[in-house]
């Protein structure tokens, strides 16, 4: 009888060694998880601000003069993010090489400038992209 107690006793403590481990481990795990999603999000929150941030550049600069080339693409340095912009035009300049049509009244605008706008991480451990089109009028 002594040794099945013992046996017993043995057998509930391996038990409950096991079930704790599991449960530790998952824990760990949920963690984890959530300190990626975090990070996800935090990164998330800096593209959009540096979208807004770019956005105002792009109000305040003028991107088409008739005296210079067109703007085909521009690339803005970033510690942390990569920020592209690709630009299609809707003008009846021909030496621009981004030309989409020029099919447009010239009595009203010069034109329109499409911008594409890329913002991702400079870290490939998270894949995440912001990316926003606009639609400038020329002037």
């Amino acid at each position: 009888m002594d040794r099945l107690q013992r046996a017993f006793t043995l057998l509930l403590t391996l038990f409950l060694i096991s079930l704790f481990s599991f449960i530790s481990v998952f824990i760990i795990e949920i963690s984890n998880i959530s300190s990626n999603i975090d990070t996800k999000n935090l990164l998330y929150t800096q593209a959009n601000l540096h979208m807004k941030s770019t956005l105002n550049l792009l109000s305040q600069i003028d991107i088409y003069d008739e005296t210079k080339e067109c703007i085909d693409t521009l690339s803005i340095e970033d510690e942390t993010f990569d920020i592209k912009l690709y630009f299609s035009y809707i003008t009846k300049r021909i030496d621009c090489s981004n030309i989409i049509s020029n099919n447009f009244d010239e009595n009203t605008t010069k034109g329109m400038a499409s911008i594409d706008i890329f913002i991702t991480p400079k870290d490939d451990s998270f894949n995440i992209q912001v990316h926003k089109r606009i639609i400038k009028k020329l002037e």
